[in-house]
């Protein structure tokens, strides 16, 4: 059975997610991103770019740090540790439990 969980960034729907399993320390699965999660495409390339890794960040601090949160199959919703790398032309999703 899959396992579907929902990104949230406060309390922001961002995407729904096709949990795949743990490639340690992260967890990964397939997204797909809602109309309100399309607006953070401009951001998670950015941070997805190995050519910009030496450029600052052009989004606040607060944004690539607080508030991200996925909402497990379970309906319980957990803090995650910053933004979470979106790649693979925004179809796949890594991130790190809090």
């Amino acid at each position: 059975m899959k396992k579907m969980m929902k990104l949230f960034h406060n309390s922001e729907l961002v995407g729904n997610i096709e949990f795949l399993g743990v490639s340690f320390p992260e967890m990964l699965g397939h997204i797909t991103l809602t109309p309100e999660g399309e607006k953070f495409k401009e951001m998670f390339a950015f941070l997805t770019d190995e050519s910009k890794s030496h450029l600052e960040p052009p989004f606040p601090d607060s944004l690539l740090e607080e508030g991200w949160a996925i909402e497990d199959h379970e309906g319980i919703m957990r803090e995650i540790l910053g933004c979470p790398a979106i790649l693979d032309n925004f179809t796949s999703i890594y991130w790190r439990w809090a």
